[in-house]
């Protein structure tokens, strides 16, 4: 006995939840470039205090390190819960519009709804399963309506995605390593490599970030272009 192909019904969305906790993140991401730049700046300017043997300023930079490192933490925390919030609302918009999609009858997509989500969160199989789904999907609609496809952007979307991603987790992984390290009582050429090293991480970190932004602005753009085209197709 044939199986009977499962039927999809048309869910009518937008995006706007995925697209306004997208610019959440933009805005916490641009919020934490100008932390981490004056933060590079910071740690520079302490360097050279350590180096020039200022006492009282050393006091002074030393409290606003604990400042500094607090500020940090808030704004960690606020990314953190602008991308979980975001994570909620793609991973719906995504369901959703792989429904939209076959209801309108896209043909040529790889996975089903469930699996089109559920692939970001599988080891190995994260870094590439989740770029076919979306490409598939959104390039089907477009072709089914015969207009232009734009793979460049979701191309565009996944490469700064991952890359974002791939250096956070260097970041991480360094920053963790470098604090661990450090003694309790440093010598001044100890304290020194400390900051140097920090700097050279924190760049870092900054690359990964204007990634992430890139990647966030692409799939806005994704988004309320896929969402606009599956309503005008569902109207005609």
């Amino acid at each position: 006995m044939s199986k009977t192909p499962k039927t999809y019904t048309y869910r009518p969305t937008l995006g706007v939840g995925a697209m306004v906790s997208s610019v959440a993140v933009i805005l916490f991401l641009l919020v934490d470039f100008v932390y981490s730049s004056y933060a590079n700046w910071h740690f520079r300017q302490y360097a050279k205090i350590i180096d020039s043997d200022d006492d009282v300023a050393l006091d002074l930079w030393a409290s606003q390190n604990e400042t500094l490192a607090q500020v940090g933490e808030w704004i960690g925390y606020g990314l953190l819960i602008a991308f979980i919030i975001s994570i909620i609302f793609v991973a719906k918009w995504i369901y959703d519009s792989h429904c939209n999609a076959r209801a309108l009858g896209v043909s040529g997509i790889a996975y089903s709804p469930l699996m089109s989500v559920g692939v970001f969160f599988i080891p190995i199989a994260s870094l590439f399963m989740p770029f076919i789904a979306m490409r598939d999907m959104v390039n089907g609609s477009f072709e089914k309506a015969n207009k232009p496809t734009f793979h460049g952007v979701i191309l565009l979307w996944w490469v700064c995605f991952i890359s974002g991603s791939l250096i956070s987790r260097f970041y991480n992984r360094k920053m963790t390593a470098l604090d661990n390290n450090f003694p309790d009582e440093p010598t001044t050429p100890e304290l020194l490599d400390y900051f140097e090293q920090a700097v050279n991480i924190m760049n870092v970190l900054q690359i990964g970030t204007v990634l992430t932004l890139v990647s966030a602005v692409a799939l806005i753009i994704i988004i309320n272009k896929t969402s606009q085209l599956h309503q005008q197709m569902y109207q005609q």
